[in-house]
């Protein structure tokens, strides 16, 4: 073979050069010369070299272009921070440290957990609407709207003061309650949750009596889609002339 080193041997359509056999046996040397754990990298010239097995605990580093890694211990870092909160050396929540957490959306704080543990959502929707003023003089066999036109709150401003009616601004499951009072009936009074997908009736049999007074209360869990509505209606179905006292109308979503 001696007569050939340095001549191309042709083996089909390849070539295979006696010095590129000499460096793969050099290269394959040094990818075997490592030990368990080693990490091969590559030099400058793109030799391989083992890089030595760190300790416990250790990461590994680069230097930058041209200077080989190595395992070196963790730099001590910083304080973790959440939401604009720091926490403490010991890098844990609830063990020293007493922080709340809070959940934005479009920059909005949507939810925050206070340190005693307690939820609330700043955003969640949710109304109470009271009547400036009485409806007198109200006729038999009609179905009469709660004139609730004055807001006490209107989260997500959902409610119309004008129609007196909430308009539902997400699907869920919504809570409605209503307190009431009817004055100069002998009857009985029905009141109701008019909502899009159906009605909550609230019956009364409480006494009867001529010009008797009675307040009155109810609620119920609706579910309602987006955009469907609410309002609230009452009926006296044996007195020819009676008057309205509404004294609150609220609403919020549950789920």
């Amino acid at each position: 073979m001696s007569g050939i080193v340095g001549q191309n041997l042709g083996r089909g359509s390849g070539l295979i050069k006696a010095g590129a056999i000499d460096d793969n046996s050099v290269t394959l040397a040094k990818m075997a010369g490592g030990t368990d754990g080693n990490i091969i990298s590559y030099d400058a010239s793109g030799d391989p070299t083992a890089i030595a097995t760190g300790d416990d605990g250790q990461v590994l580093t680069s230097a930058g272009a041209g200077q080989p890694p190595a395992f070196e211990a963790a730099a001590a870092g910083g304080d973790l921070s959440f939401g604009g909160d720091t926490f403490g050396a010991d890098k844990t929540i609830g063990s020293n440290d007493t922080y709340a957490l809070s959940f934005e959306t479009d920059g909005n704080e949507a939810m925050k957990i206070d340190t005693a543990g307690i939820i609330t959502k700043p955003l969640q929707p949710a109304f109470s609407a009271q009547a400036s003023a009485g409806q007198t003089g109200l006729g038999q066999t009609t179905w009469i709207v709660g004139a609730f036109n004055t807001e006490i709150y209107d989260v997500s401003a959902d409610y119309d003061t004008t129609t007196y009616t909430f308009t539902a601004p997400v699907t869920g499951k919504y809570l409605f309650t209503m307190f009431f009072t009817v004055l100069g009936f002998s009857g009985r009074p029905y009141s109701m949750f008019n909502t899009s997908n159906r009605t909550y009736t609230q019956s009364y049999w409480g006494p009867q009596g001529t010009n008797a007074g009675d307040s009155i209360g109810g609620s119920t869990i609706a579910d309602m889609d987006a955009n469907d509505t609410c309002f609230w209606q009452v009926y006296a179905y044996d007195d020819s002339s009676w008057d309205l006292g509404c004294y609150y109308f609220t609403g919020a979503l549950l789920c």
